[in-house]
């Protein structure tokens, strides 16, 4: 059966032709089976910040709450990052941590909403996910909110040390 589609990708086409001369010859060679690198110079411009924010599946220390009402705080977080920083990405995990008073590890599960964003905008929108933060650590009754910023872990707020 011979379709409009026929000899797509085997070579015998010219390339698709479109506003961009060098995509043509591109997409040729892809055609042909040749792979080209990836090219930074035609990529969108980078976003070097890294920030993340990691959503407790706790009400206070003890109190486990569902999965739907973790993913609804998910949700909702993810909203608010989206809107600060024009997007982000979200990754289901699980942590334990240890309670410096008592010394007992506690495992449960998380979501981390992360973004990548310009300085400038990072600069911008700080006040607003400092804001955001300290939300979370009142509304979800926290000692501490993870956060994660440009490869580092930071915990708001700070612990003074002893």
């Amino acid at each position: 059966m011979r379709t409009i589609r026929s000899g797509f990708g085997k070579g015998r086409g010219k390339g698709y032709k479109n506003l961009m001369p060098f995509d043509s010859h591109v997409h040729s060679l892809s055609a042909k089976g040749i792979e080209q690198p990836f090219s930074t110079k035609r990529a969108m411009p980078p976003n070097p910040v890294e920030v993340a924010v990691i959503v407790p599946a706790t009400l206070g220390k003890n109190k486990v709450i569902t999965i739907p009402q973790l993913k609804k705080r998910i949700h909702y977080n993810e909203m608010k990052m989206g809107k600060l920083f024009g997007g982000y990405t979200e990754v289901d995990g699980e942590g334990e941590w240890k309670d410096p008073k008592t010394g007992r590890i506690s495992q449960e599960p998380n979501g981390i909403i992360r973004s990548f964003t310009t300085e400038q905008r990072f600069k911008k929108e700080e006040k607003g996910f400092a804001e955001l933060v300290r939300q979370m650590k009142k509304d979800y009754k926290q000692g501490q909110i993870a956060i994660e910023f440009k490869n580092q872990m930071y915990f708001y707020p700070e612990e003074k040390e002893k």
